[in-house]
C-alpha cells in the first residue's frame, strides 16, 4: 500500500480535488530492471476501482489534502529496481506520477532497523573468488607471513591447548625453562615494550612489608611503626613517640613538652616586673566608688530632678497661652485673624442653599450654553443637526432665531451663507438639509447661532467630509 497524490484541480492546478471518481482514473506502473533493456509495463493505463481488485485506489480516511492510497500486488513488485507510477483524469485533474526504487528485502530490512548488523555473503576478496571451507560457516585461514616474515610448514601444525609453564618449545616438546633459548634483553625491547612493561609495573603498586637500609622517600601513608632516626617529615603525622629534630606543617594530636631549666630561670628573673603590673591595676580597683559614695554624690541632683518637675505642674495660664502660640506658629495653624479673613469672604457667596443638601443656584451671567453640531452626506446632499445645550442639559424649547453658516477653512469665504434651520418635530433639535455640498479633503467650519433665554447664543465646530 502507497500514498499517491496530491490530486490537484486540472484548471488552476492548486486547488485540491477531494471527491474524484475513481472509475474515471487510469493507472500506469513500469519497471526498469534490465540493464540495457527496455522498461517493463506492469500496470498499462487500467480503471480505478475502489474494491475487489488487486490495485485498489481510495482516498486516505481523514485526510485533507486530496492524498489516496493504492495497494500494489506482490506480483507488482517482486523485482528490484527503478519503477515509475502514474495516474491520470485529464478531463478533471491534472496527471499524479511517483517514482520508486525497490530494494531487496535484506538491505530494506536494515535500513529500516529490522535486523542490524547488514547481513554480509562474501564471495570474492580483492577480486579473487572465496576458497570454500572445509566446515560450512567456517574460514580457512591459510597463513602466508607472520611479522613480515614468510610463514612455512611441512605439514600438519597443532598448537597446544594451554601451556603448562614459562618454558621453551623445542621440536615440537616444551622442556624446562633451563632450555628458553633467545630469550629477548633489554636491548631487544623496543621503547613502546618498555613503557607497556613499566604502566604495568607502576599500576601493580606493590607493598612492602619492611624495608632494611635507607629509604630515600616514601609517597603516601606508613601503616606500621618506623624503627630509627627520620631526617624529615613533610606533610600530617599522626603520633610521634620518640625524639623529633623538627617539624615542618602541622600537628594534628597533643604533643607533651618537658620544659628547659633555662625557661623557668626566665620566669624567676621577670618576677619583679609581674609583681609591679598586678599591684597598679590592683590600685586602679580600689579607686573605684563605692554604693554609698554614690548615693551621696547623686543626692542634690535628685533634688533638682525633683524641682524641676514640680515646677512644670504648677504651671499659669500665660505661659500655657505662650507656648500654644508658638506651637500654632510653629505649625503655620489658622490664627483669628486668617478665620475672618476667610469668613469676610464666604459673605459674598449668594444666599442659597437655604439648607443643608439643597441645590445651590447660580447667578444667570455663570450660564453655560453650548451646541452639538452632527454633520452627515447621503450621497446627494450634506445634512446638518444641531442640538442646544445649556449648564449640559438639553435646551429643547424657548429657542429663537437658529441659523447655520458653513465656512471654507482654507479662505474663509461662505460654502453656505448663515441660513434658517428648521425644527425636528417639537424636539428641539434642528436640521438643514442642502445640495451645496462640502469637498472631499477639505476642511469647514460650521457655526450655529440663536437666541436663548434672551440672549445672543454662538458655537462652533470644525468638520469634513472626510472625518
Amino acid at each position: 500500500m502507497v500514498t499517491v497524490g496530491p490530486f490537484y484541480d486540472k484548471t488552476d492546478g492548486v486547488t485540491i480535488e477531494t471527491a474524484l471518481t475513481i472509475t474515471n482514473e487510469r493507472i500506469t506502473l513500469t519497471a526498469d530492471t534490465d540493464g540495457g533493456s527496455a522498461p517493463t509495463n506492469i500496470l498499462d493505463n487500467i480503471t480505478g476501482a475502489t474494491s475487489a481488485t488487486a490495485n485498489d485506489l481510495n482516498y486516505i480516511t481523514g485526510n485533507d489534502a486530496g492524498m489516496m492510497q493504492l495497494e500494489l500486488a506482490a506480483a507488482d513488485t517482486n523485482r528490484v529496481g527503478r519503477m515509475f507510477l502514474s495516474i491520470t483524469d485529464a478531463a478533471n485533474h491534472v496527471p499524479v506520477f511517483h517514482e520508486f526504487f525497490v530494494l531487496p528485502q535484506a538491505i530494506y530490512d536494515w535500513l529500516t532497523g529490522v535486523i542490524v548488523p547488514l547481513p554480509a555473503n562474501v564471495t570474492q576478496l580483492l577480486g579473487t573468488a572465496w576458497l570454500v571451507p572445509g566446515t560450512a560457516g567456517t574460514p580457512d585461514v591459510n597463513t602466508k607471513l607472520a611479522g613480515g616474515q614468510t610463514v612455512s610448514a611441512a605439514g600438519t601444525v597443532t598448537l597446544p591447548g594451554t601451556v603448562a609453564s614459562t618454558t621453551n618449545i623445542t621440536a615440537g616438546t616444551i622442556t624446562t625453562v633451563t632450555n628458553l633459548t633467545n630469550a629477548p634483553t633489554a636491548g631487544d625491547l623496543t621503547a613502546t615494550m618498555k613503557t607497556s612493561v613499566t604502566t604495568a609495573a607502576t599500576a601493580a603498586t606493590p607493598t612492602a612489608a619492611a624495608v632494611t637500609g635507607a629509604v630515600g622517600s616514601v609517597t603516601g601513608n606508613v601503616g606500621g611503626n618506623v624503627v630509627g632516626t627520620v631526617a624529615s617529615v613533610v606533610g600530617a603525622v599522626g603520633s610521634v613517640i620518640g625524639a623529633v629534630g623538627s617539624v615542618t606543617g602541622n600537628v594534628g594530636g597533643v604533643v607533651g613538652v618537658t620544659f628547659p631549666a633555662v625557661v623557668g630561670d626566665a620566669l624567676i628573673a621577670n618576677q619583679s616586673t609581674i609583681n609591679s603590673n598586678v599591684l597598679s591595676v590592683q590600685t586602679s580597683v580600689d579607686d573605684l566608688p563605692t554604693n554609698a559614695e554614690l548615693a551621696t554624690s547623686q543626692a542634690s541632683a535628685d533634688d533638682a530632678t525633683l524641682a524641676a518637675i514640680a515646677a512644670l505642674n504648677n504651671l499659669s495660664a500665660a505661659q500655657v497661652n505662650a507656648e500654644v502660640d508658638t506651637a500654632i506658629a510653629d505649625a503655620a495653624l489658622a490664627t483669628a485673624a486668617n478665620l475672618a479673613t476667610v469668613i469676610a469672604k464666604t459673605d459674598n457667596l449668594p444666599a442659597s442653599p437655604a439648607a443643608v443638601g439643597s441645590a445651590m443656584t447660580l447667578a444667570s451671567s455663570l450660564d453655560l450654553y453650548h451646541a452639538d453640531i452632527q454633520f452627515t452626506d447621503d450621497g446627494a446632499n450634506d445634512e446638518y443637526t444641531i442640538t442646544w445645550f445649556k449648564n449640559g442639559v438639553r435646551v429643547t424649547s424657548g429657542i429663537t432665531v437658529p441659523t447655520v453658516q458653513v465656512v471654507k477653512r482654507v479662505d474663509g469665504t461662505d460654502l453656505i451663507a448663515a441660513t434658517a434651520l428648521t425644527q425636528i418635530g417639537t424636539t428641539g433639535s434642528y436640521k438643514l438639509t442642502t445640495a451645496t455640498v462640502t469637498t472631499a479633503g477639505e476642511a469647514y467650519l460650521v457655526i450655529t447661532a440663536a437666541t436663548i433665554d434672551a440672549g445672543s447664543r454662538s458655537f462652533s465646530k470644525l468638520i469634513s467630509r472626510d472625518a
